[in-house]
């Protein structure tokens, strides 16, 4: 695309990214417009401010739509709150013959409605939907007890979205994602368009570095993100009731938001478990940099935020194959990186950080060291390189 000739127009709901796509391309001085739903309400309340609101569109029909959303908790509510904005966006860069850039949900009606001579940019949030729908059907039928959390994910309920949503990529033109593993269930749908892989950054002034001390015979796991299957908290739990049959002193400590699947976690009866609903950020980072090691054993994930906050704060990581780790680190040097629902797997791992107490610390601070290249500055420079390049 001829980057110097076009601006952009980005279009997504609620503070996706922390606006980080918007800010990059305003910096650039290539931003038209930012559509989404809720920023004006975020900046008078300033909680947001780095994009002018001289740069946001909105659609009342979607806000209204988001108010049934919050009011009736309907999926259908939010759906057609998705399309709304994304018939907005398509509005807009026509009207100011600007390239289109729509986070996935996003993305499909307004490129059926974006004139020819613009380029559709998709940036897919999540692994690619029939990639998930696969995977989740797997799981409920090798845990049973895992139906309940999974029946609510999205890509499991809405089956007529979820149809619209398959399109999205192949629709695009270009497309944006943030780990490998989304790219790789990209190329499992046959999606052919050229695809980049950007890795999200992270905030050091919120998420501060702190050295820990050796503390022999105890290790101190920390779990955060939704308590249920998509997060694979059935073989975290596994591999902690292991690890406690052999008598190890280990400490787990959930920080749980979103889907909580509670009766998972009280169906294994471990000692030493603490499970903290909507923490505040106070006392997330403070279990951050109270914890030896961070566990993320999900069945699938876009990216994992999460585990550049642990490395952030000193943390050695260990998680799946199926999250943005494997573009993380480099593996048994910051973290571990394990096949999805590997339980045992997981609880080799856990023994031997409990085992060699200083090489975890070693491997923590290897963790931060190596946070360092994952800056939102490098996340935007990335993009922008990228969006030069096509």
């Amino acid at each position: 695309m001829n980057f110097e000739k076009y601006n952009f127009t980005i279009v997504h709901s609620g503070n996706r990214d922390s606006y980080m796509l918007a800010e990059a391309l305003l910096e650039a001085n290539k931003l038209d417009f930012l559509v989404t739903d809720d920023y004006v309400f975020r900046y008078l309340l300033k909680k947001q401010s780095n994009i002018p609101l001289s740069k946001i569109k909105t659609s009342i029909t979607a806000l209204f739509w988001l108010i049934c959303f919050k009011i009736f908790k309907k999926n259908i509510f939010q759906i057609k709150k998705d399309v709304a904005l994304s018939k907005k966006a398509a509005q807009v860069a026509n009207q100011k013959n600007s390239h289109l850039i729509a986070y996935s949900y996003y993305g499909f009606p307004a490129f059926n409605s974006l004139n020819k001579n613009l380029k559709k940019i998709l940036f897919q949030l999540h692994p690619h939907p029939t990639y998930i729908k696969q995977l989740f059907l797997e799981e409920i039928e090798l845990l049973p007890q895992a139906k309940f959390s999974l029946e609510q994910e999205h890509e499991l309920n809405e089956a007529s979205h979820l149809e619209i949503l398959k399109k999205e990529a192949h629709a695009a033109d270009v497309v944006f994602c943030a780990s490998s593993f989304t790219k790789f269930t990209l190329k499992c749908d046959s999606v052919t368009s050229p695809i980049y892989v950007v890795p999200y950054g992270v905030d050091f002034s919120k998420f501060i570095y702190k050295e820990r001390n050796l503390e022999e015979n105890v290790l101190k796991v920390i779990f955060v993100g939704s308590i249920n299957q998509r997060k694979g908290i059935y073989y975290l739990l596994e591999a902690i009731q292991q690890l406690q049959n052999k008598n190890l002193n280990i400490h787990l400590t959930i920080f749980g938001r979103g889907i909580l699947d509670v009766n998972l976690v009280e169906s294994f009866k471990l000692k030493n478990c603490n499970i903290k609903i909507n923490a505040s950020f106070d006392a997330l980072l403070q279990g951050y940099q109270d914890a030896d090691v961070f566990v993320l054993p999900s069945i699938c994930e876009g990216f994992g935020q999460v585990i550049l906050e642990a490395m952030a704060t000193g943390l050695p990581v260990i998680a799946t194959t199926n999250t943005s780790l494997p573009d993380l680190i480099e593996n048994n040097k910051e973290g571990f990186v394990i096949p999805i629902r590997d339980s045992n797997s997981l609880a080799e791992k856990l023994i031997y950080l409990y085992e060699n107490k200083e090489t975890c610390l070693k491997m923590g601070n290897f963790a931060y060291e190596k946070s360092k290249f994952f800056t939102w500055n490098s996340f935007k420079n990335k993009l922008i390189q990228n969006l030069n390049a096509e």
